[in-house]
């Protein structure tokens, strides 16, 4: 998905059920946050890296928004995923 001019993000697989792979263009260290359908943050942590992976196991079953952003504080993108 292209996030802004230049900029891009995907998340693979979709649906998941252990993992979510997250690529993107951006450099830097962002903070990852995934939020439930509701609005309430379940998962938060800091990636450096274009490549990184999230550990979404724990999570229940659902519909979820993942939202990237970036060091400076500018949010980067927000996906969404379903969890099996």
């Amino acid at each position: 998905q292209k996030i802004s001019e230049g900029s891009y993000v995907s998340l693979y697989p979709n649906p998941a059920s252990g993992s979510l792979e997250i690529n993107g263009s951006m450099e830097g260290h962002k903070e990852v946050t995934v939020f439930d359908i509701a609005g309430r943050k379940i998962l938060s942590e800091q990636e450096s890296g274009r490549h990184f992976v999230l550990d979404i196991s724990r999570i229940v079953p659902g519909c979820y928004h993942v939202r990237i952003n970036e060091e400076t504080g500018v949010q980067a993108g927000t996906l969404q995923f379903i969890k099996q």
